[in-house]
């Protein structure tokens, strides 16, 4: 079982979900609910994200992050979020879901 690296929040659901290997250690950037963003457990502003993910750059060749978005957050952050990791040159990125809960 692989540690989830941010912040928990309550997944969207996804009837189409389905499960991607992990390695050992994986960059997560979180959003809650409340609109706050994580990198991995650590809080940052939208602004200073550009800085961290360039440093996971730097550090990794071809890095994969994992962004988790609370079922609540507003899709105008996620995808500022998303669009922003995007405009640093990371091209794999998973958005993470859970399959939807049976009885729905």
């Amino acid at each position: 079982m692989i540690k989830n690296e941010g912040q928990t929040v309550n997944l969207p659901f996804a009837k189409s979900s389905s499960s991607i290997e992990r390695k050992e250690k994986e960059t997560t950037i979180t959003i809650t609910d409340k609109g706050d963003i994580y990198f991995n457990k650590e809080q940052v502003t939208i602004e200073s994200l550009p800085a961290k993910i360039m440093e996971l750059k730097n550090q990794e060749a071809d890095p994969r992050v994992f962004l988790n978005g609370d079922c609540k957050a507003t899709f105008e952050k996620v995808t500022a979020v998303l669009d922003l990791i995007r405009k640093q040159g990371i091209t794999k990125i998973a958005i993470q879901t859970t399959k939807e809960a049976k009885g729905k």
